[in-house]
């Protein structure tokens, strides 16, 4: 496949200068402050006006340009600058255009000659970066698309206003993608066209698709290890999933989900590290574990259609026997949702037999049929959208408000795999150093933070921290200890027990 770009990197003109007609919902002057307004409100009223008015946006159309000028339309009125937003346009060549033509016109559009993502940068104290994104195109026969993924545009969209007007330390990238269901074709050219600079400042790419496809929630990150060719975890994957646990919302983490086929396939094949929001119940293996999950989905899928719930703890048993724990993980939780399907049968769904791409549709609720709207979702799965809103919410914003502190002049040392930082130097850093109370005959520690009393040992690896009354005890991997005459505690007690986080690295 060959992409010939063109990147324009501008403002449709027609959209700012009252060209396109604008919707008759100003969500900013009818809707209460954000700060008052529950996660997911904002969200499902975008949801609402796409329902009605923004369907059938297929890659490389009008529907589909439409939809683009309608995000940036929100965006601006939003509040945020003209020269915080543009549009990255890309065309297509040679073989891939004439599939793209043939997608096109079997579904009775006219192609144009360009596609386009649409990019919000929201600058940070760190020109360090998070990307946030979010396909908006559809296939034809899901009509509005709602999940599919008109449900990952508006997170993105409520996200962005959340975000509008904070001190960040991250610089923020939403980039709405164009042109997903045809092969990331945006999300692949915008990874190809990123400069040195943005390949280096690359933190963390979220992706959000499809979070309406099951009553599960899933989410998954990490990096793919060439060696291994299966997930692989780092300070930034592991600081993700830590987030994910201590929100206590229900999420599915999915070993290899980082290989979902959507958006951030084209930032995990150029080796950046990803998160992936989606929910859907298609198996999702490593490379290496490709085939054998293949062999058992076939299984799966026999006894699912003949509604055999004993055969599928049949298999669910064999699975857990062969002792392979990333086997086990991919297909358990579709084994014993379908099992509950049939044990609790709820409204039918009616997919067709593959989609494009060659996908069992049966895996979503929805997806790519013609019930992928939202009056059938909160008609046969009430609260299932809401509830996705809310959830999905909340973590995006956790991840993108996170309160960083850059690092890079503490003596930060490695032992054994555990990151130790000099306590008193690490303090000072995070403003916390007139805080501080030695103890040099007990070898003891306290540290009074916003009401918290923390009091640490040298030599022990219990911390206890008090506030209001009540007292909770951390164990550390690492007690603290003294180098050189300089106390060394590990970063978890800084993360864990007060709260502060670093850089990525």
């Amino acid at each position: 496949m060959k992409i010939k770009s063109k990147k324009t990197n501008k403002i449709l003109a027609a959209v700012l200068t009252g060209a396109f007609i604008l919707s008759p919902l100003n969500f900013t002057q009818t809707a209460l402050a954000v700060e008052n307004q529950n996660f997911g409100e904002i969200a499902f009223r975008h949801l609402e006006y796409i329902e009605e008015n923004l369907h059938h946006r297929v890659g490389f159309t009008q529907g589909e340009k439409i939809m683009a000028d309608w995000i940036v339309e929100r965006l601006v009125e939003i509040g945020f600058p003209l020269s915080d937003i543009s549009l990255q346009e890309f065309t297509v060549e040679g073989d891939m255009a004439d599939m793209v033509r043939m997608l096109v016109e079997q579904d009775g559009l006219e192609k144009l000659s360009t596609s386009q993502n649409v990019i919000l940068t929201i600058p940070g104290r760190s020109e360090r970066t998070i990307i946030a994104g979010a396909h908006y195109d559809t296939v034809f026969v899901a009509g509005p698309g709602i999940s599919d993924n008109s449900s990952g545009t508006v997170l993105m969209l409520e996200a962005a206003e959340r975000l509008f007007g904070q001190d960040l330390h991250y610089t923020i990238q939403f980039v709405f993608f164009g042109a997903e269901e045809q092969g990331y074709i945006g999300s692949r050219y915008f990874v190809n066209n990123m400069t040195q600079t943005e390949i280096d400042n690359l933190v963390l790419m979220v992706n959000a698709d499809v979070i309406f496809d099951a009553e599960t929630m899933f989410f998954a990150t990490g990096f793919h290890d060439p060696q291994t060719n299966r997930t692989a975890h780092n300070n930034k994957s592991r600081r993700v999933k830590a987030l994910a646990e201590s929100l206590n919302l229900d999420f599915v983490i999915a070993p290899e989900g980082i290989y979902v086929p959507t958006d951030q396939v084209p930032f995990k094949e150029a080796g950046f590290t990803v998160a992936v929001l989606y929910a859907i119940l298609m198996p999702i293996p490593a490379p290496a574990d490709f085939d054998l999950v293949l062999d058992f989905q076939d299984q799966i899928d026999a006894a699912a259609d003949a509604n055999d719930a004993e055969q599928l703890n049949t298999i669910l048993e064999t699975v857990r026997a062969m002792n392979n724990e990333i086997l086990y993980n991919t297909l358990s939780t579709q084994i014993n949702v379908r099992i509950d399907m049939i044990e609790n049968p709820g409204p039918p769904v009616q997919p067709s037999e593959e989609d494009d791409q060659g996908y069992a549709v049966q895996m979503g609720l929805v997806l790519h049929s013609p019930n992928d709207n939202l009056a059938f979702l909160q008609e046969n799965h009430p609260g299932l959208v809401e509830r996705a809103l809310r959830a999905y919410g909340i973590f995006l914003n956790e991840i993108l408000t996170l309160n960083v502190h850059d690092i890079s002049g503490v003596d930060r040392r490695n032992e054994g795999g555990i990151y130790l930082l000099p306590f008193r130097e690490t303090v000072n850093y995070v403003g916390f150093g007139n805080d501080i109370v030695w103890y040099g005959a007990t070898s003891q520690i306290t540290l009074n933070v916003a009401g918290r009393e923390i009091l640490l040992q040298i030599g022990n690896s219990s911390i206890t921290k008090t506030l209001d009354g009540a007292t909770q005890t951390f164990e550390l991997p690492q007690a603290p200890i003294v180098i050189n005459g300089r106390t060394y505690l590990t970063q978890e007690f800084f993360e864990n027990v007060l709260g502060v986080y670093f850089e990525f690295n």
